[in-house]
């Protein structure tokens, strides 16, 4: 009995933190952090994820036995794993981002439809964007790669060894700069052909004025059909560039990792 006791008092502490890592992983990674999953089933992977790791991960320093230290450990473990759920889903956010973008400028923010995975409105090209995004990332087995990278965090980042430094924050600067670039690269050719489009019609509307009816009808038409038109022509562009994207996210990741273990050493 004695012995079950202190091997509970040893592991459960233990476990404790890496919940706690779970937790702020599921808070912001892709696919993990689904507001359909059922708060009993969310519970059980966290609870499942975090059993698994325990048995990969290497020996632990001993933690803090005052309440109050316990609970900072706990809030950087938190943290930590909010910061990796968040790397990996930039892209995404990125992704609807530029789609959202594209239906703007194509005449289709009226369609605004509720995005499944994150509960918030958004238009249709938007949503649809990110689904495709979300489609290829669990084709390819990214949700288990990111299950995977996390527990062998533990092996790069031990129990309590995170720290916020100047070097990390960098690294989390660089992730948040990727969701500019990707923005710009998915939507600048969706807002050209629909620019281009606009200014083709405004165009004519000044070489025959009197044909205004007509060309308020071409306006409405041209961009929405336009940048419909265009959506299906870059769909495989879209699927080879997200997959890129996910590969890419990869490596920041685990760079991440690499220079929090390396702070954590120190």
């Amino acid at each position: 009995m004695e012995a079950l006791v202190a091997y509970l008092a040893l592991t459960v502490p233990t476990f404790i933190m890496v919940v706690s890592r779970a937790i702020g992983l599921f808070m912001q990674a892709p696919v993990l952090s689904n507001r359909n999953l059922p708060a009993p089933v969310r519970m059980s992977l966290i609870a499942g994820i975090s059993l698994v790791a325990m048995t990969q991960m290497p020996a632990t320093a001993a933690l803090p036995q005052q309440l109050l230290g316990f609970v900072i450990v706990a809030m950087t473990e938190l943290a930590l794993g909010f910061i990796l759920g968040y790397s990996a889903n930039i892209m995404f956010l990125a992704i609807q981002s530029a789609g959202e973008l594209g239906g703007v400028q194509a005449g289709l923010s009226s369609a605004s439809v509720q995005n499944p995975f994150t509960k918030t409105n958004v238009n249709a090209m938007g949503t649809f964007y990110f689904n495709i995004a979300i489609l290829i990332f669990m084709v390819f087995g990214g949700h288990l790669w990111l299950i995977g990278g996390f527990v062998q965090s533990f092996a790069l980042v031990p129990i309590g060894g995170f720290v916020l430094s100047p070097a990390v924050g960098a690294q989390v600067i660089l992730a948040s700069g990727a969701f500019l670039a990707i923005t710009i690269q998915l939507a600048l050719p969706m807002v050209t052909v629909v620019f281009v489009a606009e200014l083709g019609v405004g165009y004519m509307s000044k070489v025959a004025q009197q044909a205004s009816s007509l060309t308020q009808d071409l306006v409405t038409i041209a961009k929405p059909v336009s940048g419909l038109i265009l959506l299906l022509l870059l769909l495989p562009n879209l699927m080879s560039m997200t997959h890129q994207y996910a590969e890419q996210n990869m490596k920041d990741m685990h760079r991440f990792l690499q220079v929090a273990g390396e702070n954590s050493k120190r």
